[in-house]
């Protein structure tokens, strides 16, 4: 690494940088996580006393929140007209309570911040059990939510209550009546006035004077309200490539900061640096500058966004590749970053983009009226049409080509896991059952799984038990031992018609003479080390029963959970291979 490589902008690597952008809300939230609060002897109770390793194995223990969510419990509430779960987002944990059956956007909610350890499986339980007469008196009322939201024995530092209460709300909130508990701050005589931090924007959008004037009271509790004042826009893009983001440990950011991965990142970065909005003038004026047209819409409440080469609409019947990429709820202008390199590959002309919403999915197909009416309305080609997303994203990209096969050409996740964990023992919200396996395993379908080396769900090598790092990170959902790993990267071949391997043929990967190999820990048919933008990427391709190398497995050398310039100049490289026949189902292979 040499520190004194630089470029334009270099200086936004540093958070000081975003002192502006950081949500006025932060110094308020980061007190709540500091107070001592009163835990009224639950820790004691008998009921918490059990092993928690015989816990994990009982039913009702979500592995994706990392929680024993007690069925005499959850069903306790039911019969008081009460949905309770417990939820992981984010690296952040909470415990939803909400009447059951409410209409969408019908109810206010209310947040309540709690420190619990996510060690402890009854962390959700003993949440419930604090609030109790909270809880009963929301269940007796039955006319709002409430939202805990639960540190990990700690302030929310990351503040990743901006992306929660932003992208995460279930849909019977009413987002206009979102209000913040303060009780614990008054209950130890602190004023919002005194706090370092923390700003109260009023509705004009001005600074209180004196924030404490603008608490009031909801349901018998002293509230600030925070609808509409949650935005942080400090974008993923960037807070990856810090302590912030999800990681192993092991990354050295100053050799990605000083490194042609940086300086590709940091064009992205800078334009959410420069706005806030999709739509601003300078945004779209970046994009036409690009040689792109943008097409906005909304269905059924699912915002989306394309953007096609100008040439596509010369309307000379050249149609184009259509890049589906799943996004949350987010902002437009959060997905135009965070894959910037897919858009710049279709200002070369390469393909049309498609950002869209997976948020519904798998509970009703929109995305899929969005995709029909963009492959019907727009010169794109329906032969080819690619799918892919980040993190849970990518896991909505797999559900939506499992549920469509004969439709995708090919598939290109990105930040999952190698393997496919089994239902009972996964971290994610989207289960594969063996059904599902068996069903796609059917389908001759391309695709490449591209991942950081260092992210928090410790990916590779796969013949090593991962580490967990990241505290908020469940990492036994991603199948902690060496065994429970194979047994999932088995059943991801067995998921595309690969030859299985054993045990002893995925640990000896680890004195492979192939370095990619020896970095992704499994065996592969043919695999290289490609030096990109400063930093190795390990790949390894997989032949399926028919000789096709229709699987690939991509390692980033020192990347977190984050999707670079590279990554998806390599999934798109895999993509563009491939087309579908319609008629028949078939792969064509292009290249």
């Amino acid at each position: 690494m040499n520190p004194y490589y630089s470029y334009p902008d270099i200086s936004l690597w540093q958070l000081e940088s975003w002192n502006k952008k950081i949500n006025p809300l932060f110094g308020l939230i980061r007190t709540l996580g500091e107070l001592p609060e009163d835990r009224r002897g639950v820790d004691q109770l008998p009921a918490y006393q059990r092993d928690p390793e015989e816990v994990k194995v009982l039913p009702g223990y979500q592995y994706k929140s990392g929680s024993y969510d007690d069925p005499s419990v959850v069903e306790q509430w039911a019969k008081r007209g009460m949905q309770v779960y417990s939820r992981e987002g984010g690296t952040m944990r909470s415990v939803v309570f909400t009447p059951a059956d409410a209409a969408p956007g019908s109810l206010p909610l209310l947040v309540i911040f709690h420190r619990e350890s996510y060690e402890d499986p009854f962390w959700a339980l003993k949440t419930l059990d604090i609030f109790k007469e909270d809880c009963s008196l929301a269940a007796e009322k039955k006319s709002y939510a409430i939202w805990f939201i639960v540190t990990n024995n700690m302030p929310d530092l990351r503040r990743s209550y901006c992306g929660m209460l932003r992208y995460d709300m279930t849909d019977e909130i009413d987002t206009e009546r979102i209000y913040l508990d303060v009780r614990l701050l008054l209950a130890h005589g602190q004023k919002l006035s005194s706090l370092e931090d923390f700003r109260y924007i009023l509705d004009d959008g001005t600074v209180a004077p004196n924030p404490d004037d603008c608490m009031e009271e909801f349901e018998g509790y002293p509230v600030l309200k925070i609808s509409n004042r949650i935005s942080e826009h400090i974008t993923p893009t960037f807070t990856s490539m810090t302590t912030e983001g999800q990681q192993d440990g092991t990354i050295d950011f100053d050799a990605t900061y000083h490194s042609e991965t940086g300086k590709r990142m940091m064009e992205a970065i800078r334009i959410e640096y420069d706005y806030d909005d999709f739509m601003d003038p300078g945004v779209q004026a970046i994009i036409r500058d690009l040689g792109l047209e943008c097409e906005c819409g909304e269905t059924e409440g699912s915002p989306w966004a394309l953007l096609l080469p100008k040439c596509a609409m010369e309307k000379d019947g050249k149609e184009l590749p259509l890049l589906a990429v799943f996004c949350g709820k987010q902002a437009m202008i959060t997905s135009l970053t965070f894959y910037y390199q897919y858009v710049k590959i279709a200002a070369q002309g390469e393909c049309a983009v498609l950002f869209l919403s997976g948020a519904t999915l798998p509970e009703n197909d929109v995305p899929h009226q969005i995709i029909c009416q963009v492959l019907a309305g727009y010169p794109v080609d329906p032969a080819r049409l690619y799918v892919s997303g980040h993190s849970h994203w990518g896991h909505i990209a797999q559900l939506y080509m499992r549920k469509y096969p004969h439709m995708v050409a090919a598939a290109a996740p990105l930040g999952n896991t190698p393997g496919i964990p089994l239902p009972e023992g996964s971290g994610e919200v989207i289960l594969v059952s063996d059904e599902d396996i068996e069903k796609i395993s059917q389908v001759d379908m391309p695709l490449a799984i591209v991942s950081g080396c260092c992210e928090a769900g410790c990916m590779f090598p796969v013949n090593q038990q991962a580490k967990g790092f990241d505290p908020g990170i469940n990492v036994e959902g991603y199948a902690a031992s060496v065994e429970g790993r194979a047994e999932a990267w088995n059943r991801r071949l067995r998921s595309a018609n690969c030859p299985p391997q054993t045990l002893e043929e995925i640990k000896a990967a680890a004195d492979s003479p192939n370095k990619a190999v020896r970095e992704l820990g499994i065996p592969a048919d043919y695999a290289q080390t490609l030096l990109l933008d400063g930093f190795e990427h390990y790949i390894g391709d997989f032949k399926n029963r028919d000789g096709k190398y229709h699987l690939r497995i991509v390692g980033a050398q020192n990347m977190p959970h984050m999707a670079t310039p590279a990554e998806l100049d390599l999934a798109w490289s895999f993509l563009r291979r491939f087309a579908r026949d319609l008629v028949t189902g078939e792969t064509i292979e292009l290249i």
